[in-house]
């Protein structure tokens, strides 16, 4: 089967999604980091579906690291 397991959202759905890719289930997890609201959750989405580059433009610097405001702290960096 080519089929593929999307999760989104909470710390929780991930750790779900680490126990499903540890059955060897094809996993596609949190692909922005942790999201809490619909609409981040919304533009993740779509993002993924049509397979949005991110470019310079797409980010802010602040804090002395280069962010995004689609995606989680983690994703930020110098």
């Amino acid at each position: 089967m080519n089929d593929k397991l999307f999760f989104a959202g909470s710390c929780f759905s991930e750790n779900i999604a680490d126990l499903f890719e540890k059955y060897k289930f094809d996993v596609i997890s949190n692909t922005h980091g942790i999201l809490y609201n619909p609409h981040s959750m919304a533009n993740s989405i779509t993002d993924c579906i049509e397979k949005k580059i991110y470019t310079e433009q797409d980010l802010f610097y602040a804090n002395e690291s280069w962010n995004s405001f689609d995606h989680h702290r983690r994703f930020s960096n110098s």
